[in-house]
């Protein structure tokens, strides 16, 4: 993705655009970014250099969707230190996945990585159940998640903030919002959550506790059937909101973006600023004033000759 000239803007946005596409021009496996995959999806590439290539937006964050296996933190909170041990000390569980500890065991932002039996790698599943620990409140879950994309774009003002949001919520995107600042989050409650399995404090393997299943395999493929359902969804809806994004926020401009049927397909090197796009519109409507003046003298001069030839 090329970093669009903003020709030295001292606008507070077209600053801040300036950052975040030249933050995302140096972004590799090798020089990650803060999100836990550290680079850009690549399936919601096509989209982000779409609303980029618009001198009124930037995203700032995003997600094409995921399929996630997160092993939850330590939920024990300490309220109260005492003087003889830390062990005495009066606890509480946190309900929820966040706590010490917690880490992800598996994730995918692609539907092709679901493959047969995907689990298995995933966070060593055993078909063998043994739910006899699972309700113990302290346990930590293993819990399995979809979530559908999330998009946040900064625009320039509230005009171009709001006809990005209706077009978002007319492509169903029904979870989005404007925030302060124009900050517009593009989402939808495609989502699925449950706990999977838990782990076994108690049953050590290597010196680590293992970690058990509370559901058996054809639950998995259940789960697994129905996130492919909605990636195929979600992948619909993003194509569907790039089209009207497209269509409703570039006009003309929009010839210049190379598209294939599921969006922008390479590099855009179409991105102009306001007024590098009064220029070109000028120029365009002096040649097309000159193509019709040049097809009226054409045109008078074959009457001319008609009128001659009849005559004679």
């Amino acid at each position: 993705m090329s970093v669009p000239r903003l020709l030295g803007s001292n606008n507070p946005f077209d600053q801040k655009k300036r950052a975040i596409l030249s933050q995302i021009e140096v972004t590799s496996e090798i020089n990650p970014d803060a999100s836990p995959k550290g680079t850009l999806d690549i399936k919601l590439l096509p989209l982000i250099e779409l609303i980029n290539s618009h001198e009124d937006m930037v995203t700032t964050s995003s997600c094409s969707g995921r399929v996630s296996v997160y092993l939850e933190g330590d939920k024990t909170v300490v309220l109260e230190e005492r003087a003889d041990s830390v062990d005495a000390a009066a606890t509480r569980e946190k309900v929820g996945a966040k706590g010490a500890g917690g880490k992800w065991l598996f994730v995918t932002h692609d539907p092709l990585y679901l493959s047969e039996s995907w689990w298995t790698d995933a966070f060593n599943y055993t078909e063998a159940i043994d739910s006899s620990d699972a309700f113990i409140t302290s346990i930590r879950y293993v819990l399995y998640k979809f979530e559908a994309m999330i998009l946040h774009i900064k625009c320039r003002d509230h005009k171009s903030a709001s006809t990005l949001y209706n077009l978002a919520m007319s492509c169903g995107f029904r979870e989005s919002g404007i925030g302060s600042n124009d900050l517009v989050a593009i989402r939808i409650s495609l989502k699925l959550d449950a706990p999977v399995a838990y782990l076994d404090k108690n049953n050590l393997s290597d010196g680590n506790a293992t970690i058990n299943p509370l559901v058996n395999s054809d639950y998995m493929k259940l789960l697994t059937k129905m996130s492919l359902d909605r990636f195929q969804e979600n992948f619909r809806r993003m194509d569907e909101l790039m089209k009207k994004i497209r269509d409703n926020m570039f006009g003309d401009a929009a010839a210049n973006i190379n598209t294939d049927n599921n969006g922008p397909s390479g590099k855009n090197t179409a991105w102009e600023d306001k007024e590098a796009r009064r220029l070109r519109k000028r120029e365009e409507g002096l040649k097309k004033k000159q193509e019709m003046e040049l097809l009226r003298e054409k045109t008078k001069q074959e009457l001319t000759k008609k009128e001659l030839t009849q005559s004679s």
